[in-house]
């Protein structure tokens, strides 16, 4: 999110133009980051969260490559927006997926390192542009990225096929229980127990009803004018 900051000065230089059309790199990337978390979620909700986070994670490694490889500023700024739009994936994805797997009781120590986290990630990402550029070149930076992106990938990767294989027993083990238990009833019983439940709300349906809330609305638009001026000042 943060490493073209230091960098600005950098391509300003490499492409011959001025601080505020390289800034474009900065401004796309956060553009597209909050643009496409509308489309993260109910995706995550759909296929799974740490699916969708190993795709995303992917091609914004590949989008990471592209930015190292680019000839030109537009190039660039167009490689740059399509890694804000995948890498939008990880963290609210992330966050929905440490709140369907931990306790209630267990959740903030958990959240707190993983916020914790975050934050590293973002300083080193700063200062990591900034070192890179200065020692080995700008595109280096965007090497180390694409490395990062792909090792999270690959890690998030072994995790995913673990949970898959937990479910795929936890899910035998209920439908031999079932089993079971049907064969235990006396003839007739057999599908009384087949009851659904109420069908969940999609996600207009969730969004007007988060959006008829008054104090959502406030906090929506203020963090949304936060990063308005976060990001436009930085850059």
């Amino acid at each position: 999110m943060r490493i073209c900051d230091p960098l600005l000065p950098v391509l300003a230089r490499e492409f011959d133009t001025s601080l505020a059309a390289a800034a474009a790199t900065t401004t796309g990337f956060a553009v597209a980051y909050g643009a496409t978390q509308l489309f993260f979620g109910p995706l995550g909700d759909r296929i799974g969260r740490l699916p969708v986070i190993v795709a995303a994670i992917l091609i914004a490694a590949g989008a990471s490559i592209a930015c190292a490889l680019a000839p030109t500023l537009q190039v660039l700024v167009v490689a740059r927006v399509a890694t804000g739009a995948f890498a939008a994936a990880a963290i609210p994805l992330s966050l929905a997926w440490i709140g369907d797997n931990v306790p209630f009781g267990e959740r903030q120590p958990v959240l707190a390192r993983y916020l914790i986290g975050q934050m590293l990630g973002m300083t080193a990402g700063q200062v990591g542009g900034g070192l890179l550029a200065d020692w080995v070149g700008w595109r280096s930076a965007f090497w180390g990225l694409a490395v990062l992106f792909t090792g999270a990938a690959l890690m998030l990767y072994r995790s995913m096929q673990n949970e898959l294989a937990a479910r795929r027993a936890a899910a035998a083990a209920a439908k031999e229980a079932a089993a079971r238990d049907v064969a235990a009833r006396r003839p007739g019983e057999a599908g009384a127990a087949a009851v659904s439940g109420p069908a969940a709300s999609g996600f207009l349906q969730q969004s007007r009803v988060l959006f008829s809330d008054r104090w959502a609305v406030t906090v929506i638009g203020t963090v949304s004018l936060e990063g308005i001026l976060l990001f436009g000042a930085v850059a």
